[in-house]
């Protein structure tokens, strides 16, 4: 009867197990991802470029109607060849990564779906109140 017990129990816990197991490689892939992207330059929007003013990786200016990120310190001017400037959005469209060498990957954003909720209301009885009765 114990051996019974004992597989009745290692039945139910077995799949636990194994999904706790992937559970816990799943922790160890976010973190090493994280860690990945701890280690980029962070990103900053500097606001409109302009010559002289020192920018660091991971910058972001706008120039002729275009996004620009700095892929190194110091870049040349947006927009010139190897200048260290990655082309993100112009004119307010994402630029597709086989345009561009070390393109940014194109991200698109949806807000997750509500769900419809229906609410009818419930007809109840009102309390019938005797107004000026008397006891």
């Amino acid at each position: 009867m114990a051996e019974a017990t004992w597989q009745a129990i290692k039945r139910v816990i077995e799949p636990v197990v194994k999904r706790l197991a992937e559970a816990e490689q799943e922790v160890r892939d976010l973190k090493a991802t994280v860690k990945a992207l701890e280690a980029q330059p962070p990103v900053k929007y500097c606001g409109t470029w302009h010559a002289g003013q020192a920018y660091s990786a991971g910058s972001l200016v706008t120039k002729n109607g275009g996004l620009w990120c700095a892929m190194r310190s110091r870049p040349d001017a947006p927009g010139v060849a190897n200048s260290g400037w990655l082309l993100c959005v112009k004119s307010g469209t994402a630029v597709k990564a086989d345009h561009q060498e070390n393109a940014l990957p194109v991200v698109e954003v949806r807000p997750p779906a509500l769900p419809v909720v229906s609410v009818r209301p419930q007809r109840r009885a009102l309390p019938v109140v005797n107004v000026g009765a008397q006891r």
